[in-house]
């Protein structure tokens, strides 16, 4: 499919050469410009992508009430035009985006994109017990809820403003595993459970401890 729309992001590149930004992820594209490039990219993508299977997510492809994929996000323009560009796609009206689900923004819009993330990851561990079998509420813990829950956000998005929300997060495993055990867990024992299995721990990876090391491996 990549190779497919290849061409696609090839011809926004050499029509559009001012653009900012052209990055692509499959299907998922991402452009930095005035609006005039904007509206010219959309033309190309409109022209091109349906004959290769893409079909831009605006007002005129998808039924209400579903809001368009498609959106424009600029946060140094405080304008109040709903579809600037003139081509159904909406305006995000909050002080950042999501893109591929990392939350970019102002400071209190990152922090609330990780508050849901926390959230819905405690709601998630709290329905563990009704498996009834601790084993494989332990192996889902550690392979599903812990660290691989966020540790696509700690690689995309520097958080080390937000170490309270990373707390609350590393809270939850702990809670999860003392419910698991059936004991308490004190803070040494708690140390080892964050250390890899091959060192003698549980592999239970503290999201606190990893963040800046992950995100400075993405960068």
């Amino acid at each position: 499919f990549a190779l497919v729309l290849h061409v696609i992001v090839l011809r926004i590149k050499q029509e559009v050469p001012g653009l900012v930004v052209n990055t692509w992820f499959l299907d998922d594209g991402c452009q930095v410009g005035t609006v005039e490039e904007l509206q010219a990219v959309v033309d190309i993508l409109k022209q091109e992508g349906p004959a290769r299977g893409l079909i831009l997510s605006t007002a005129d492809t998808v039924k209400a009430p579903s809001p368009p994929k498609s959106s424009i996000w600029c946060p140094q323009d405080p304008g109040t035009v709903a579809d600037p560009l003139k081509r159904g796609i909406p305006r995000v009206e909050e002080d950042g985006i999501i893109l591929l689900g990392a939350p970019i923004g102002s400071e209190s819009f990152v922090r609330a994109a990780l508050k849901s993330k926390v959230e819905k990851v405690k709601k998630l561990a709290e329905l563990l017990p009704r498996l009834e079998d601790p084993h494989t509420e332990f192996v889902l813990l550690r392979s599903c809820l812990a660290l691989p829950k966020i540790s696509f956000i700690l690689r995309a998005v520097d958080t080390s403003t937000h170490i309270n929300q990373l707390q609350a997060f590393d809270m939850i495993t702990r809670e999860s595993l003392t419910r698991i055990l059936g004991c308490p867990i004190d803070e040494r024992a708690w140390l080892q459970a964050k250390l890899p299995v091959s060192l003698g721990g549980l592999g239970l990876r503290g999201a606190k401890s990893h963040a800046t090391s992950a995100h400075a491996a993405s960068v």
